[in-house]
């Protein structure tokens, strides 16, 4: 059923040795009815090929936007333990501050004693 391949459309093909008028439409019209089925095969070759790369892309986004999520979320855990640090140095800091108050308080008393 098939045509040879090095007709392509728009170039002219040759009869060889069919001689009837009938049978010349015949061919032609086989060969164009062919020539309309490659076309066709090709379009849709181009349309898969189009698709699988809008497949890979959207894999790859969705791949990305995962890894950012993931990481987002790791800074987040990181932000919140750092908070949570500080918090606690800042109560140590403000437990010696009340500690030295008192050394000094106790300090002053023991001054005016040895007056």
């Amino acid at each position: 059923e098939g045509f040879p391949d090095d007709k392509l459309p728009g170039q002219r093909v040759s009869f060889g040795n069919i001689k009837r008028k009938s049978d010349k439409k015949q061919w032609a019209d086989k060969h164009f009815e062919w020539l309309m089925k490659e076309r066709k095969r090709e379009r849709h070759r181009l349309a898969q090929s189009r698709f699988q790369a809008k497949k890979k892309s959207k894999k790859a986004e969705e791949a990305t936007n995962a890894a950012v999520e993931d990481k987002t979320a790791e800074l987040e855990k990181e932000k919140c333990d750092l908070v949570e640090r500080n918090n606690h140095l800042m109560a140590i800091v403000n437990d010696l501050q009340t500690r030295n108050n008192l050394l000094e308080g106790g300090n002053s008393v023991l001054k005016g004693q040895l007056r």
